[in-house]
Formats: C-alpha cells, sequence, structure tokens
C-alpha cells in the first residue's frame, strides 16, 4: 500500500506490535543464525575469510558501537530499505514473484563476502515473504535482529574471555545443528497454522 507517511510508505506499523510475536521472531532469527553457522563451521573448507570478516565487524576499538550497529541499526536500516521501500517498489512494477526474488537479490549482493551472499539470499527471500505476509516490515526487522544478535554476543563473550574462541568441537556443532533445526521447525509450524 501506499501512503502519506515514512511508515505508510515503508510498511512499518509500530501500532500493530505484539511483544510475543516479536519475541518469537528474534528466537527464531537466533536458532536460524546459529543453524546457519554450524553449516559454516562444519563446511571447514573456504571459510576462513568468513571467519576474519565477521570478526573484524565486532572486533573494532569500540565494542559497544559494534554491537548496536551489527545487532540493531543494520537489521532496522536494512529491513527499511529492502522489505520496506525496494519490495514495495518491486511489487508495484514487477508483480510478486519478481519483487521477491529480486529485492533477495539486491539484499544478497549487499552483503559482499561470498558466503554472506549465499545465507543473504534465502534470508532475503524469508524476510520478503514474512513482509508480504504481515503487510508489515516490522517482525522483519525483529527476525533480522535476532540473526544478527547470536554474533554480538560471541564477540562480547569472546572480548571478556579470548579462551573460549575456537573451543566448540563437531559433536557440539553437530548437536547445535540438529537442535535448532528442530526449534526452527517447531517454531514455523506454530506459524504458519494460524
Amino acid at each position: 500500500r501506499r501512503g502519506e507517511s515514512f511508515c505508510e510508505d515503508a510498511t512499518l506499523f509500530p501500532e500493530s506490535f505484539r511483544a510475543g510475536r516479536a519475541a518469537l521472531f528474534v528466537l527464531f532469527g537466533g536458532a536460524l543464525s546459529l543453524f546457519v553457522s554450524a553449516l559454516i563451521t562444519l563446511g571447514g573448507a573456504g571459510t576462513a575469510g568468513y571467519r576474519e570478516s565477521v570478526a573484524g565487524l565486532l572486533e573494532g576499538p569500540d565494542l559497544l558501537f559494534s554491537v548496536i550497529t551489527v545487532s540493531l541499526l543494520s537489521p532496522l536500516l536494512e529491513e527499511i530499505v529492502f522489505r520496506g521501500y525496494m519490495l514495495n517498489t518491486m511489487l508495484r512494477r514487477f508483480g510478486l514473484r519478481r519483487a521477491v526474488f529480486g529485492s533477495a537479490i539486491l539484499f544478497a549482493i549487499c552483503h559482499v563476502n561470498p558466503i554472506w551472499v549465499l545465507y543473504a539470499f534465502p534470508a532475503g527471500l524469508l524476510l520478503a515473504v514474512l513482509s508480504i505476509r504481515e503487510d508489515n516490515i516490522l517482525y522483519g526487522i525483529f527476525l533480522h535482529i535476532g540473526f544478527n544478535l547470536p554474533s554480538a554476543v560471541l564477540a562480547v563473550l569472546y572480548r571478556a574471555n579470548p579462551e573460549m574462541r575456537g573451543r566448540m568441537d563437531t559433536a557440539v556443532l553437530l548437536a547445535l545443528l540438529f537442535l535448532t533445526a528442530g526449534g526452527m521447525l517447531w517454531l514455523l509450524s506454530g506459524y504458519f497454522e494460524r
């Protein structure tokens, strides 16, 4: 829908906020992030550049600024730009499928790092579908915050306890992979039944 205000143009409707749903999407985003991280870590080869990029984001001199930027500001701004404006503009011009795929492709390309691009594309698809289904980018913002939050939490933990870095072994990663996959399926099944 096209409106007369910033929020209407971006399909950002805070008045429809429900804390329980927001928490569900933050948890789902966090579980999805841990799932993707476990897959990347288990993949092993070719992930050194990915790890360096993640470390570079959160190991700057101002940890608080980095954590706020990665976990709050980036999700907010990316959802406003990619789902609020870009997706809505594409929907009017190109139709549903092309708009969803086009916005997801642009979202992925903007993440630059090849591994980030690989998971940003399906994340962009998921966030676009969520935005359209809700007719509101609000819950996509919370999902995106949840996705970025584990990196920020780990950065703080690693900064406080450097010996923690690299201590997860394959068994823990596999357990994490299956637990998060099960949790995501459970959360999704409840969401799509309503």
